[in-house]
C-alpha cells in the first residue's frame, strides 16, 4: 500500500466522512486515493471557510471535523479557523500538505514550519515523518482531539510519504488503535457541595460551555429543579437550559446592570462547565457580599491568580449531576426577591415594531416566530452578536453557535453551511453583520453548490458597528470603521442564491418567512438601526 492509501485508509477506519478544504497540486497522490473512499472531499472556496466547517462539525457531532489545506498560503489560511476551534474546544483534525522532509528549509519555495505556527492554537501539532507513523499518528490524534478539553490537532503531511510503499501485510501491525480514554480521576466530593448549597441564602449557578458539550443538560435541568437554583448560562451554555424555565435569568453579559446587581446578592457561585475563555471573568461574580466559589468541571479549572476556586469537582458532567441529583437531600432555596428583577434582558424600544430602518430587537425576534424550536440559528461577531446571545430565545441544546473564544468574523457562513449538513432536515439562519458576511461571501457558492439551503440575515449599516459605537461612546466622533457595501440582493443571485431586501419594518416577516421556507439559499439585507444600544 502507498502512504496515500494508508493515510485514507486510517482516515475511514476513524468515521470520517467529510473533509472540508481545498486541493492542492502537490498532494496528487492523496487525491487520487480520496476519489475511490466513501469519504466526501467538500470543496470550499477559502481554507478558512473549510476549518469554520471541521469547528461546527465537531461540535455538533462530538466527532472531529476533518480540513485541509495544501502547504505554504494555503496553512496559513487555516489558522483563524483552527484557533478558533482551539478557544471554543471544537474537536478538530486539521491536516496540511508539505515539501519533502529534504526540502524542509526556511528559504525553500512556499516553506513555512507548520509545526511550530500550529503549535500554540492546537493541543497538538505533529509532522508525518514515514508512512509507517500514518496509522499510529492519526489513530492517536482522534483520540486526543476528542479528550476533554476537546480541541484541534493539526497534522503536517509532506509530499514523499504519500508515495511511499508499505507491504500490504504489515498495515494491520502499524494500524494499532490508541485507545487514549481519559485516565482523570472524577472526585465524586458530594458531601461538600451539598453541604455548601445548604448554608447558602443565594447561590447561583453559572452554566457553561462544556454542559452542551457533554451532553449534560437533562441532568443540569433535574439539579436546578430539585434544589431549585437560579442559573445563568454563558454564551456557549446558551440552550442548556430552556429560555422559559421559571429559574433561567438569561445569558451572562457584564453591560447589564441587574445582572451585576444579581451577583452582588449572591453567596455562592457554582460554575458547572465554566471554561475562562468564555470571557466570563470572576469580577462579574467578585462583588458585593463575601462569597464561595465551587468549580463543577471536566478537567481542572484553576487558572493561576485569574480563577480560585474555594471547591473544584473535576468530573464527567453527567455522571456527576446524577449522582448529585441522588445523593444529597438539601431542601430547595427560597428566594425572596421577583426573579424577573434579576434576569438578563435588554429594554425594548418603544418603537421597534414601527421604525425603519429596524431596530436589531425586532430582527431577532421575528427570527425566533419564524424558526421552530429545534432550528439552528448561527451568529457572526460583530455588534449583533451581544442581541442574539441576550434576547434570542433557545430551547434546546446545539440550536445556537457562536464564534466566543476567538470571536471571529466571517465564522457564520461556514457554520451555517456546516449546521445544515448536520442537521438537513432543520431550518438553519446565520446572523451577520455586513462585514463579517462580506469576508467569506465566496462560500455563498459553496452553499449553492451543495445544495444546502440555508438564510442568511445581513445586518446591514454599512460600518463595523461595535467599533464605531465603541468610538462615538468615547471619543464622540467616528474613524476608520465606516466602508461601502454591494447590492446584496444581486449579489446573492450572481451566487445562484434568493436575494431579498426588507424595505419596510411591516415587510420584515413575511420577507423571513418566504427565505427561510424558499428551499433555497437565502440573504436577506435588513437595514439597521443601532442608536440604541444595549
Amino acid at each position: 500500500m502507498k502512504g496515500a492509501d494508508i493515510f485514507v485508509k486510517t482516515l475511514e477506519d476513524n468515521g470520517v466522512k467529510y473533509i472540508f478544504g481545498v486541493p492542492g497540486d502537490i498532494e496528487l497522490s492523496l487525491f487520487e486515493s480520496l476519489s475511490y473512499s466513501d469519504i466526501d472531499f467538500f470543496t470550499v472556496r477559502h481554507e478558512q471557510t473549510g476549518a469554520f466547517m471541521a469547528d461546527v462539525y465537531g461540535r455538533l457531532t462530538g466527532k472531529p471535523g476533518v480540513c485541509f489545506s495544501t502547504l505554504g498560503p494555503g496553512a496559513a489560511n487555516l489558522v483563524t479557523g483552527v484557533a478558533n476551534a482551539y478557544l471554543d474546544r471544537s474537536p478538530m483534525i486539521a491536516i496540511s500538505g508539505q515539501l519533502k522532509v529534504d526540502e524542509f528549509h526556511k528559504n525553500a519555495h512556499q516553506y513555512l514550519d507548520l509545526e511550530k505556527i500550529f503549535k500554540p492554537i492546537t493541543k497538538q501539532s505533529t509532522v508525518i515523518y514515514s508512512a509507517k507513523q500514518i496509522p499510529s499518528i492519526l489513530n492517536k490524534s482522534f483520540e486526543i482531539a476528542k479528550t476533554e478539553r476537546p480541541g484541534p490537532i493539526h497534522i503536517t503531511l509532506p509530499i514523499n510519504i504519500l508515495d511511499e510503499d508499505i507491504p500490504n501485510s504489515n498495515y494491520e501491525s502499524y494500524n494499532q488503535q490508541n485507545n487514549l480514554a481519559q485516565t482523570q480521576t472524577y472526585e465524586y466530593d458530594i458531601d461538600s457541595v451539598c453541604e455548601a448549597i445548604k448554608k447558602s441564602a443565594f447561590p447561583i449557578i453559572i452554566a457553561g460551555n462544556a454542559v452542551i458539550r457533554q451532553e449534560a443538560s437533562e441532568e443540569l435541568i433535574n439539579f436546578i429543579d430539585k434544589f431549585q437554583i437560579l442559573a445563568f448560562s454563558t454564551f456557549q451554555g446558551k440552550g442548556a437550559i430552556p429560555a422559559n424555565h421559571r429559574l433561567y435569568l438569561g445569558v451572562i453579559s457584564r453591560h447589564l446592570k441587574n445582572v451585576q446587581k444579581t451577583f452582588e446578592s449572591a453567596d455562592l457561585i457554582l460554575n458547572i462547565g465554566y471554561d475562562y475563555v468564555e470571557g466570563i471573568k470572576p469580577d462579574i461574580w467578585e462583588t458585593g457580599i463575601k462569597k464561595r466559589v465551587i468549580s463543577i468541571d471536566t478537567i481542572s479549572n484553576t487558572v493561576d491568580r485569574f480563577y480560585r476556586p474555594d471547591i473544584e469537582i473535576v468530573s464527567n458532567l453527567k455522571q456527576y449531576l446524577r449522582e448529585f441529583y441522588k445523593n444529597c437531600n438539601c431542601p430547595p432555596k427560597s428566594y425572596n426577591i421577583n426573579k424577573n428583577e434579576l434576569k438578563s434582558t435588554i429594554e425594548v424600544p418603544r418603537d421597534a415594531d414601527s421604525c425603519f430602518p429596524l431596530k436589531p430587537h425586532k430582527v431577532i425576534a421575528e427570527i425566533r416566530n419564524v424558526l421552530d424550536v429545534h432550528d439552528v440559528i448561527v451568529s457572526d461577531v460583530g455588534r449583533h452578536k451581544q442581541f442574539v446571545g441576550l434576547l434570542f430565545k433557545a430551547y434546546h441544546p446545539k440550536t445556537v453557535l457562536f464564534s466566543n473564544g476567538l470571536s471571529s468574523m466571517g465564522f457564520g457562513l461556514p457554520a451555517a453551511i456546516a449546521a445544515k449538513l448536520v442537521n438537513p432536515d432543520r431550518k438553519v439562519v446565520a446572523v451577520c453583520g455586513d462585514g463579517g458576511f462580506m469576508m467569506n461571501v465566496q462560500d455563498l457558492e459553496t452553499a449553492v453548490r451543495y445544495k444546502l439551503p440555508i438564510t442568511i440575515v445581513i445586518i446591514n449599516d454599512s460600518a463595523y458597528g461595535m467599533v464605531k459605537y465603541a468610538q462615538l461612546n468615547k471619543f464622540g466622533k467616528t474613524y476608520g470603521a465606516d466602508f461601502g457595501n454591494p447590492d446584496f440582493k444581486k449579489l446573492a443571485e450572481s451566487f445562484g442564491a434568493k436575494g431579498f431586501d426588507v424595505k419596510s419594518t411591516s415587510d420584515l416577516r413575511s420577507t423571513l418567512e418566504e427565505a427561510v421556507y424558499s428551499g433555497k439559499v437565502s440573504v436577506v439585507n435588513v437595514p439597521i438601526d443601532y442608536s440604541e444600544g444595549l
